[in-house]
């Protein structure tokens, strides 16, 4: 599919909106659909593994905050900030043994 894939969750940091062995069909931004604060996406940052974590409040640059869900997840002052452009993908839904589910945008 267009845009579209799947990737497998590694980690507790986005629990319990993601859990450790879920898989998350992304979606990769566009127009139509620019990912916003309280999005689940994945990003990649040069030199890092990829990463999925939610969106929080914009910055002066127009990038956007980072956090985690889970109680285990790095504090977002650690995550620091991340630029539009490296944001690949924003989470869709979640896929797991306890079914399948839409993955919802937060208020932040």
């Amino acid at each position: 599919m267009f845009g579209w894939w799947l990737i497998r969750v590694r980690g507790r940091s986005m629990e319990p909106t993601l859990c450790d062995g879920d898989h998350v069909l992304v979606r990769r931004p566009g127009r139509w659909r620019p990912a916003r604060p309280g999005d689940v996406v994945c990003i990649r940052r040069e030199g890092e593994a990829q990463l999925i974590k939610r969106l929080g409040r914009r910055t002066p640059g127009g990038g956007f905050h980072l956090s985690g869900d889970g109680a285990v997840s790095a504090p977002s002052v650690d995550l620091g900030t991340v630029g539009r452009e490296q944001i690949v993908a924003r989470a869709i839904l979640r896929i797991s043994d306890r079914g399948v589910h839409f993955i919802r945008s937060r208020p932040v």
